[in-house]
């Protein structure tokens, strides 16, 4: 995660891919940070349905996406989306 936020997509790919590939909703939570803080707030959003709807009982991970992601929408003029978020922390 912190290799996200820090841009350095490279490492962060190359942990993914040894370490969690095989957990169902860990691809989608990648990309939507991924995308959350390249503030690409669009694209993110499909990931972050999948994530909210497929995490199992790792719904405490969602806060690690949804306030960003509810920044992101606030920055890109988006309040209602921005709102819908923060309502589901």
């Amino acid at each position: 995660e912190l290799y996200v936020y820090r841009h350095d997509i490279s490492s962060a790919e190359s942990i993914f891919v040894k370490r969690f590939s095989t957990i169902r909703w860990v691809d989608p939570f990648y990309r939507a940070l991924n995308y959350i803080t390249n503030h690409e707030c669009t694209r993110a959003e499909a990931y972050l349905d999948t994530v909210i709807n497929e995490s199992g009982g790792f719904k405490q991970f969602n806060i690690i996406l949804l306030y960003p992601a509810a920044m992101c929408e606030f920055e890109a003029g988006q309040l209602d989306k921005a709102l819908t978020r923060l309502a589901l922390l």
